[in-house]
């Protein structure tokens, strides 16, 4: 199933993509990619925002709850020199969870194509 950009409310992506842009300095930040209940339509008014960046300054991946403007946002943020090396390793030990991210999601920024790429990756080589 492939998500697109029209399902989404043009302000929503201009709130959250803010939302990141407060927290996080746009240099580092590579791609962005809406997960969650928000990118396959099922949020309700208390769901929290769950977003994938892709970042060039981390190190390794690790998570962050922050709350902006009366939103709970929830980033998985991934370094963008180790994407594919995370989601082999996921993918041979078998949690798939950049499978469902992936499969689910809807990708918002994409500065090199790198998240394209490995979505297409991730979804060609799904169990």
């Amino acid at each position: 199933m492939m998500h697109t950009m029209k399902k989404l409310n043009a302000r929503f992506v201009e709130k959250t993509v803010a939302a990141i842009y407060r927290f996080y300095p746009r240099s580092i930040i590579k791609g962005i990619m809406l997960t969650g209940s928000h990118a396959t339509g099922e949020a309700s008014p208390d769901s929290d925002i769950d977003v994938l960046l892709l970042s060039n300054l981390s190190n390794r991946q690790t998570m962050e709850t922050l709350t902006f403007k009366g939103h709970t946002y929830q980033f998985i943020i991934v370094p963008s020199n180790k994407i594919y090396e995370l989601v082999y390793k996921d993918y041979m030990t078998a949690h798939f969870v950049f499978l469902s991210l992936f499969e689910k999601g809807i990708i918002l920024y994409d500065e090199d194509g790198k998240l394209g790429k490995v979505r297409s990756v991730v979804l060609s080589s799904k169990p």
